[in-house]
């Protein structure tokens, strides 16, 4: 929990070489690989955790969790139903299974999830920001903005819902261009007030003759409809000009991913950094041009 990895994960091996036949050691060895972004060795440790108890509960939920970060939702539906018949009260769990059915359409069955998992946690923030997307995909809009009257008038907004909230106003028809400006206004305003008075000054070689360094921050670099867009451009760059530099929040890598990567000049993850350790290293990689792909969406690390 305090980001000690490497020790944490010396002491479970340490445990499992004491007793190997004991499958929470292996399911915690993976949720610590998971964090690595070791993820081919978590998968096995929890494969290997479910061959000696296949109704071990830690198991079950991290390699359904990580499957879903991989995109393999049905894969993923099983094991997370094991889990949730396990512990019905992790709401966490109906989350992720949602997340599946909604990419596949099914929003009844994905909102009867999230509603089962609401009345085991009933402010649980991913649960809600879901259901919000669920009713605004049925179109039943009143119904989704009741959801953040409610939590509004509960504990306000965290990031996290402003996140999902701003993502899905850009798509509804009913709002102003100045209503949609007040709420990105609104939330600048809650993430931006704990920093300005330590924001350093940036300056850079403003040489007009140098080689530019442009950088693209993205949870998106795979089969997506980001990737769309932004593979043109990247492998267009003339390098002679421009030096391009990909930082990558993204879990899984794919196909995708490695044709981005032969059009960067450099590829960074971040996945799992903390924001203090990703700015300075921005500054320290000395970047001219940040661009942004994620926006409000999934994976964004605004």
């Amino acid at each position: 929990n305090t980001g000690r990895l490497k020790e944490a994960e010396a002491r479970v091996l340490k445990a499992i070489g004491l007793n190997p036949k004991q499958a929470n050691s292996h399911a915690l060895l993976g949720l610590i690989l998971v964090q690595q972004l070791r993820t081919a060795e978590a998968s096995h440790a929890f494969q290997v955790a479910l061959g000696l108890d296949n109704l071990c509960y830690e198991a079950l939920s991290g390699l359904g969790n990580l499957l879903t970060l991989q995109n393999k939702h049905s894969d993923a539906r099983r094991l997370l139903e094991g889990a949730i018949n396990l512990r019905p009260e992790v709401a966490s769990n109906y989350d992720q299974l949602a997340t599946g059915y909604i990419l596949s359409g099914n929003f009844t069955a994905a909102r009867a999830l999230l509603q089962t998992g609401l009345t085991y946690d009933e402010t649980n923030n991913a649960c809600l920001a879901k259901l919000m997307h669920v009713y605004l995909s049925l179109g039943q809009r009143e119904t989704a903005n009741q959801i953040i009257e409610k939590i509004e008038r509960s504990d306000g907004l965290s990031p996290a819902m402003f996140h999902f909230l701003l993502n899905c106003k850009n798509f509804d028809p009913t709002i102003s261009a100045s209503e949609l400006f007040a709420l990105h206004q609104k939330y600048g305003a809650l993430v931006e007030a704990p920093y300005k008075n330590f924001w350093p000054k940036f300056a850079r070689d403003r040489d007009v003759e140098k080689q530019l360094r442009i950088a693209y921050v993205s949870g998106d670099f795979r089969t997506h409809v980001v990737a769309n867009f932004i593979a043109p451009i990247l492998e267009n760059h003339t390098h002679a000009q421009y030096k391009v530099i990909c930082y990558s929040n993204l879990h899984a890598d794919d196909e995708t991913t490695g044709r981005l990567k032969g059009y960067a000049d450099e590829w960074h993850s971040i996945v799992n950094m903390l924001d203090d350790e990703i700015v300075n290293k921005i500054r320290g990689d000395e970047i001219d041009i940040l661009v942004d792909l994620s926006g409000h969406t999934d994976g964004n690390i605004l």
